[in-house]
């Protein structure tokens, strides 16, 4: 990238250099901070580096964060573990907005946003937990994939 070309929004200088970046390098927060011209730990910086994995995974790179030294860009063995680990996250999320459905005391409720609340709930289980035993069947198989038979190669 040349020096005197600043892209606006800042997130925008961040992907037209880690579109370069060889897969498995580290390049520091301060490293990054210069490309974005931000202060490392603001959240203008996550905010922006955030912004910028959004454009750079459909574009085959992604930046994984490494605690306190900067970001790896994600080498393409390491997406399935990334994907599992996300995927994790999001059915902690969803476990929990489970639980904050139920744990209110339908009585205290009144009658319309009660029925609000029941339909949320079964709408919650139909699409999302009827669903986890499966989720949680394709992560282990993920986490075990030496296990998975292979396709003979072809000749």
């Amino acid at each position: 990238m040349e020096e005197d070309t600043i892209k606006l929004p800042e997130w925008k200088n961040l992907v037209e250099c880690a579109k370069e970046w060889e897969y498995g390098t580290v390049h520091s927060h301060t490293e990054i901070a210069a490309i974005l011209r931000l202060k490392y730990s603001t959240s203008a910086y996550k905010t922006a580096v955030s912004r910028a994995n959004e454009e750079l995974t459909p574009l085959g790179k992604r930046l994984k964060n490494i605690r306190n030294v900067g970001y790896e860009v994600l080498k393409p063995d390491s997406y399935l573990s990334e994907s599992v680990l996300h995927v994790n996250k999001a059915s902690r999320e969803i476990k929990r907005g489970v639980s904050i459905s139920y744990g209110c005391k339908l009585e205290l409720v009144s009658p319309e946003k009660r029925q609000d609340l029941l339909n949320f709930r079964e709408w919650v289980r139909s699409k999302f937990v009827d669903g986890v035993s499966d989720v949680s069947s394709w992560m282990q198989v993920a986490k075990e994939s030496e296990h998975i038979p292979k396709l003979p190669m072809r000749k």
